[in-house]
């Protein structure tokens, strides 16, 4: 633990100002938050729940991202401790008249035995939009980290489908120093259109779901266990149907353990709605006594 608190101590002197913080401790039973700084354009929300996990949901001002908004944000999840990390809502990435867009980074450490829940709402790129968002993650030992990176094609409501300039997402995760996850995302929709096969086709949403861990650690062979069998209930629903044999499937779904330290799935949507089974299958892993205790987004809908 005071590795960790000297690690997060070093890394708020190098990046003070611009930077935005969350540091969680386990106290008394309970992860509580110990330190948390704001930096605009981010809003961090602590709200007090009767619940063993600490909450942090992530906010900005003006409900979404403008041009020129660079997001940093580091977290320290100190040794035991479990932090539920969400969003207030789908995060808004509005048009950028200049080239350099909006950007968020987060830098991240999961101290020996701790837990991060990453579950944000989807990222909306709205059209002329520019937007890069870079993840680093940390693991010591026998910490755990649920991810889940999800995005859509723009407003589909007003139509707008691969409208926006630029969307990247890089996320990288190690375990004790050793890198175990490195995921890269880039779509300019004028220099190569995602409509095509063998990229997203007729599908306007995202969703990926990381679970990083130990594969001796019990929590993650118990979320690994839990996810493959419902999803392989789902993958073999989806290919006996009616509509997957005529090609009208709603909803594509995969998933697959690359590393013995890593569990990966994947899903297309064509619309938001269409990952919603998805959504709840992540909520009621979590909710296991031995993660969350319970599903953290059956308090925001």
């Amino acid at each position: 633990m005071p590795r960790l608190k000297d690690a997060c101590a070093d890394r708020d002197t190098e990046r003070e100002g611009d930077w935005s913080t969350i540091a969680v401790s386990l106290s008394g039973g309970r992860s509580r938050l110990t330190s948390c700084r704001c930096a605009a354009p981010l809003k961090i929300l602590n709200p007090r729940l009767d619940a063993p996990y600490c909450t942090a949901i992530l906010s900005s001002y003006g409900g979404g991202l403008v041009a020129g908004d660079k997001v940093h944000l580091q977290i320290c999840c100190g040794a035991g401790a479990t932090l539920f990390l969400g969003t207030q809502a789908f995060n808004k990435v509005y048009r950028s008249p200049a080239a350099s867009g909006s950007s968020q980074q987060l830098d991240a450490t999961i101290g020996p035995g701790g837990c991060v829940v990453a579950f944000p709402d989807p990222v909306v790129p709205y059209a002329d939009s520019i937007f890069h968002q870079e993840q680093r993650w940390e693991l010591e030992e026998n910490a755990l980290l649920i991810l889940v990176d999800g995005s859509t094609a723009g407003r589909l409501e007003r139509g707008e489908r691969f409208h926006y300039n630029s969307y990247a997402s890089d996320i990288a995760v190690s375990c004790q120093g050793q890198q175990v996850l490195v995921e890269r995302l880039l779509v300019q929709p004028d220099k190569f259109a995602p409509q095509r096969t063998g990229a997203f086709g007729e599908f306007t949403a995202t969703m990926n779901l990381y679970v990083v861990g130990y594969p001796d650690e019990a929590r993650f062979a118990l979320i690994r266990t839990y996810l493959e069998a419902r999803l392989q209930a789902q993958v073999q629903a989806q290919l006996q149907s009616p509509r997957a044999r005529d090609k009208i499937c709603n909803t594509l779904i995969s998933f697959a353990q690359p590393r013995p330290q890593v569990f990966v799935a994947r899903a297309l949507g064509r619309t938001t709605a269409a990952l919603n089974d998805l959504v709840d299958l992540v909520g009621a892993a979590v909710a296991a006594p031995e993660i969350l205790g319970e599903n953290p987004r059956r308090r925001k809908y």
